[in-house]
């Protein structure tokens, strides 16, 4: 008995292959290069002094995804932007992520002199429907930041008063709070 070969479902496999080939693309050079300098935590903190502004949200993405906690603990104090949203990736967030966040908002709040490259504000952790990174913050009733350069009001050697907003939402779960939720609050007090 022979058995016939449905031509029809390997025809259908095919166009699938090739679909998921058409699809794929290589990292770019970009990428590879922020995948390599997070690769070597010593060499990306001494790199932020000197990092353009545009590659601080793509960096700062990856090392919160991927777990690079002394990157992020480094990237805050010197974040050049007045606005940090997380939006979703709070979702992602784990208890050493935040820990190294508020490490890095200590370090930050406990420099006597505020460096011109720190411009940071505000901090979102409100999980919004927004991917704000950097830029634009419309329609959240906060200041008007800008994220280009600004002067520095106060000369070398001057406190500043520091003031810095971070804003999140809190959710009960059977009357408990999470754990990294909990260590947040302590962290405000």
């Amino acid at each position: 008995m022979v058995s016939m070969l449905d031509t029809s479902q390997i025809y259908k496999d095919d166009s699938l292959e090739e679909v998921t080939e058409e699809c794929y693309s290589p990292p770019t050079l970009q990428n590879l290069a922020i995948q390599s300098l997070l690769r070597d935590e010593a060499l990306a903190i001494s790199a932020l002094t000197d990092l353009p502004q545009s590659l601080f949200p793509v960096i700062f993405e990856e090392a919160f995804t991927d777990g690079y906690i002394g990157i992020l603990k480094a990237m805050i104090p010197v974040w050049p932007f007045p606005y940090l949203s997380l939006g979703k990736q709070i979702n992602n967030c784990n208890l050493e992520t935040l820990k190294a966040m508020l490490e890095g908002l200590d370090i930050l709040l406990a420099q006597k002199v505020q460096t011109s490259r720190c411009k940071l504000r505000v901090i979102n952790w409100r999980e919004d429907d927004l991917k704000i990174w950097a830029g634009s913050h419309e329609g959240e009733g906060l200041p008007d930041f800008r994220t280009e350069k600004q002067p520095i009001e106060n000369s070398a050697g001057c406190e500043v008063k520091k003031e810095l907003k971070v804003t999140t939402e809190v959710l009960r779960m059977k009357g408990r709070l999470d754990e990294s939720t909990t260590y947040l609050l302590q962290w405000a007090q």
